[in-house]
């Protein structure tokens, strides 16, 4: 009798344990929404910075050095973003030699300059 008690006791115990760890491990995070996303517009201004930033690091002789001192955008009516970069990158013998790049943007860069040389320049069709 007494075995069949300690039995009936542990047996207890342990469903009990069981049932609040299965309540416990039930998610309880709300229900994902299935709605289909909103399109989110990217800012042409912002883009352009970016993209202009990362031809001005791929014109630098060493692109870890490129140090920005002034990045000047400017949106035209017709939708093109001028970006105007004054900055600085070190050249083989470690001195920081300053730099002026102009750079336009309409969905994709169409002019670039360094130092009023021309590394990029597109028609608009």
């Amino acid at each position: 009798m007494k075995r069949k008690l300690k039995l009936v006791f542990w047996l207890f115990v342990i469903g009990f344990s069981l049932k609040i760890l299965l309540e416990s491990s039930v998610n309880t995070s709300p229900p994902v929404s299935t709605a289909p996303a909103k399109e989110v517009k990217a800012d042409p201004v912002n883009t352009a910075r970016v993209v202009c930033r990362m031809l001005v690091k791929d014109a630098a002789e060493y692109r870890d050095t490129v140090k920005f001192q002034n990045i000047i955008p400017e949106q035209t009516p017709e939708g093109d973003v001028i970006i105007k970069l004054n900055w600085s990158a070190e050249n083989r013998f470690g001195t920081s030699v300053r730099h002026e790049s102009l750079c336009i943007y309409d969905d994709e860069v169409t002019f670039f300059t360094v130092n009023d040389k021309v590394l990029i320049e597109k028609s608009k069709t």
